[in-house]
């Protein structure tokens, strides 16, 4: 039983960790550890699997949700997240999703290789082999990409190219924010649009 209960206090230990960045999920399962009464409450892990979260200090399949002020809701998922030793704030995580359901209507879907969950500068970053989906026709390429947590905000300094809802669209640089009652997807540093009628879709209100 004394071994037990400090296993679980190692896990709550870093768990305090990693939960500013894994959010909700994990979460729910730290105030799960024990009741004001002692009794034991089975956790969701193996023996197993709790020795391999101590030894390497990386939690498999962890999710984040965040609603942002501006009303849009954010939701990111992972194969994979490890927490930066130097920086309780930030988490490196491998082949992850991000939705933002825009305020208002319209979502957009991102995928990268890699990023880092930046929960002390409410910021997401991704990289590599980059996807950007939208619900109003946008199916978008770029190797580097940040996205707010905080607000309705996602901006691309790389390149960008892909499909347009009417042609094919590279630009230098992307930003998608809120402008009013509007999301407003803008392309800048050299936008170029091959017009293809045939491709012209209506798409949902959105961006």
């Amino acid at each position: 039983m004394a071994a037990r209960d400090n296993r679980h206090s190692r896990i709550v230990a870093w768990l305090k960790i990693v939960l500013p960045l894994i959010a909700l999920g994990i979460l729910s399962t730290l105030f799960l550890l024990s009741d004001r009464r002692g009794r034991e409450v089975d956790l969701p892990y193996s023996e197993v699997q709790l020795d391999r979260i101590l030894r390497e200090r990386r939690v498999q399949n962890p999710d984040y949700a965040s609603l942002t002020r501006d009303g849009s809701a954010i939701t990111v998922t992972a194969s994979e997240a490890v927490p930066d030793p130097a920086d309780p704030d930030r988490t490196d995580v491998s082949d992850l999703t991000a939705t933002l359901d825009l305020a208002g209507g319209g979502r957009v879907d991102l995928s990268a290789r890699r990023g880092t969950l930046d929960t002390g500068r409410s910021e997401l970053l991704l990289e590599g082999d980059i996807r950007i989906v939208t619900t109003s026709g946008y199916d978008l390429r770029t190797e580097a990409l940040r996205a707010a947590l905080d607000l309705t905000r996602v901006v691309a300094d790389t390149a960008v190219t892909g499909q347009a809802p009417a042609g094919t669209l590279a630009a230098g640089s992307m930003e998608l924010r809120k402008d009013g009652d509007r999301n407003l997807l803008r392309f800048a540093d050299g936008v170029k649009l091959v017009y293809r009628p045939d491709t012209l879709s209506a798409g949902p209100d959105g961006e």
